[in-house]
Parts: C-alpha cells; structure tokens; sequence
C-alpha cells in the first residue's frame, strides 16, 4: 500500500502545481489587462495561452499583447492565440 500512497501523493501534487501555475498565469494578466479573468476561461497548451472571454476582453488581451508576452515568458510561454 505504501507505494500506491506514494504515487497518488506524486500526482496530487503534481496536479496541484499545475493549478497553482494557471493561476499564477492569471494573475499576471489580471494586473496587466485591468479587468479579472477567471483560470476556467484560460487555457495553456504547449507554450500558447488561448482565451475563452468575450471580444471586447479579447481586444483589451491584443492590444496589451506585447507586454503580457514579456511578463509571460518567464512562465515559458510563448504566444497568445
């Protein structure tokens, strides 16, 4: 039982980091953008960020494209889509 308590306690944490970095994620662009998304509208995918917001959150998103990109690098990502 031993191992198997140890693999589940692996993968919660490794779930919990996952979290803990979308949310982070979030943050950033919250500060940024001025207006509060929620990580259920936010998803990361292999170095891109795609939002599921409304057009004119989308607008405010692209025309602080530049500077989310900047502040984002540092969480590897690399585009906004």
């Amino acid at each position: 039982m031993s191992l198997f308590n140890n693999i589940l306690d692996q993968i919660t944490r490794s779930l919990q980091n996952k979290e803990n970095y979308k949310e982070d994620v979030v943050r950033e662009i919250n500060n940024i953008i001025g207006i509060k998304i929620s990580s259920d509208q936010v998803k990361i995918k292999d170095n891109k960020i795609f939002f599921s917001v409304s057009p004119t959150i989308k607008t405010v998103i692209f025309l602080k494209k530049n500077q989310l990109i900047t502040v984002l690098k540092k969480y590897k990502i690399e585009s906004i889509v």
